[in-house]
């Protein structure tokens, strides 16, 4: 895949590459093609002598609500939702595997897969109006791989009541709970913010930063990990061809809400 990109914009400014999502017109939803050029995107920085640091940001409202809707497999008559499974994985891993350091410059609101954009950051900067949120399960889905990056970070008691309530937790709550780095009133702050992080990164030695990235991974991981992504991976797959994926996305595509009195309690 080469630039120009369709749904991402990247630029690259004195050491620092700029990832943005530029998908406006669907609140920079995670689409099929999103998630193939985000991967490409990070790997060319990552192979890029001059970048130092990646900040990853988003056009327009939000930073990002994760899964398309109109775009989901759910939505494909049937259509087997494997390779999304494993694409929306490798998403959210080139992320958080990338060996330089990333910033999250969160402009706007972040929704389901979104936050677990922001948790598979290094350094996250917010505006003040901007918040968390997983609607997963009031449209029949389950935030099966994001759970892997936020767990960890968050703690089991704190996601779980996140990911049933749905509820939305403030930029300046996660600040208290240690989910953000900063928060700022404002975007114009909000880019000074992000400059100070990436030269504070950028005096850092290239090789140390790497080894820094590495080690806390390694030592913040539980070992069940490896063993939880397969599982997670099944889940997933289930998931999208569960009859309440069907019914709460095609209630969120009419703008209407979900009947679950009707279905029985979801095998997964």
């Amino acid at each position: 895949m080469s630039a120009p990109y369709q749904q991402i914009l990247y630029s690259v400014n004195d050491g620092v590459a700029t990832i943005k999502l530029n998908y406006p017109e669907r609140a920079n939803a995670i689409s099929s093609t999103m998630s193939q050029e985000i991967p490409d995107a990070f790997a060319r920085a990552n192979e890029d002598p001059v970048v130092r640091v990646i900040v990853l940001t988003g056009t327009g409202k939000y930073f990002c609500t994760g899964m398309d809707m109109g775009g989901s497999p759910t939505a494909q008559n049937g259509r087997s939702s494997h390779p999304q499974v494993e694409a929306g994985y490798k998403f959210f891993e080139s992320i958080a595997n990338s060996p330089k350091p990333v910033i999250a410059r969160v402009n706007g609101p972040c929704l389901g897969g979104g936050v677990g954009v922001l948790f598979c950051c290094d350094i996250r900067v917010s505006v003040a109006s901007a918040y968390i949120s997983f609607p997963e399960v009031r449209r029949g889905l389950v935030p099966a791989i994001i759970s892997l990056y936020i767990t960890p970070q968050l703690g089991p008691f704190r996601t779980r009541q996140y990911m049933l309530t749905g509820e939305k937790v403030t930029a300046k709550e996660c600040l208290r709970i240690g989910a953000l780095s900063e928060v700022v009133e404002d975007e114009v702050t909000l880019d000074a913010c992000t400059r100070r992080y990436a030269e504070l990164l950028i005096e850092g030695a290239p090789g140390a930063l790497t080894n820094v990235k590495h080690l806390v991974r390694l030592v913040s991981e539980s070992p069940a990990r490896e063993d939880a992504i397969p599982h997670v991976k099944e889940v997933f797959t289930k998931m999208l061809q569960s009859e309440e994926a069907r019914d709460g996305m095609s209630a969120f595509l009419k703008k209407t809400k979900p009947s679950w009195s009707k279905q029985r309690p979801s095998k997964l």
